[in-house]
C-alpha cells in the first residue's frame, strides 16, 4: 500500500509527475524526512509566490461541503481589495456558521488611520452581502500584527469545535 505524503508547508498531496500541478516535488526530494512542495520551497527560500493553479469554480466546489461540517469560518480579505478578495457567496456556502472576518495588510495603512473605523467599514461592506460576522480582526500576516488577537477571537467563538 502506497503512503500518501503531504507537503508540511501547505498540505498539498505530494506528487512528482507533473510540475504544473499542486504538490510537485522532484523524486529525489521524496526521500527526505520533512518534504515541502516546490511552491512552498520557492516561497520559503526565494520569497517567490507561484499561482496555485486553482480556478474559482474549483475553489467554490471545495467550499461547498463546509455547511455540513462543524466549526467556524475565518474569512480572510485584503484590506486594500475587499471586493476582489471577498467571496460574495460565502454566506450561502457556509450556512449558519459563525464567521470571523479578518482583514490582512493593516501594516500598510497610514499610522493615523483609526483601526476601529476600519473595522466598522469592513462590517458595513460585509453587511451589504448579507454577512454579519461575529467579529472583525485586523492583522498583518507579514509582520505578525494582530495574530495573537485573532487566535484569541477564534478560541472565544469556537465553543470546543
Amino acid at each position: 500500500m502506497t503512503e500518501t505524503l503531504k507537503c508540511i508547508g501547505c498540505g498539498a498531496t505530494l506528487q512528482s509527475d507533473d510540475p504544473q500541478k499542486p504538490g510537485y516535488v522532484p523524486k529525489a526530494s521524496l526521500e527526505k524526512e520533512d518534504v515541502i512542495c516546490r511552491r512552498c520551497f520557492r516561497l520559503k527560500n526565494y520569497n517567490e509566490v507561484q499561482d496555485v493553479g486553482m480556478e474559482s469554480d474549483d475553489f467554490l466546489k471545495l467550499l461547498n461541503g463546509l455547511s455540513d461540517k462543524p466549526g467556524i469560518v475565518v474569512n480572510l480579505v485584503d484590506v486594500f481589495d475587499f471586493e476582489g478578495s471577498f467571496i460574495h457567496a460565502v454566506k450561502r456556502i457556509v450556512g449558519n456558521k459563525k464567521i470571523i472576518l479578518v482583514a490582512n495588510k493593516i501594516d500598510l495603512l497610514p499610522k493615523q488611520i483609526n483601526k476601529r473605523r476600519v473595522s466598522e467599514w469592513l462590517r458595513r461592506l460585509a453587511k451589504e452581502y448579507g454577512l454579519y460576522p461575529e467579529d472583525v480582526c485586523l492583522i498583518s500576516a507579514y509582520k505578525g500584527i494582530g495574530i495573537d488577537g485573532l487566535l484569541q477571537t477564534i478560541e472565544k467563538h469556537r465553543n470546543g469545535q
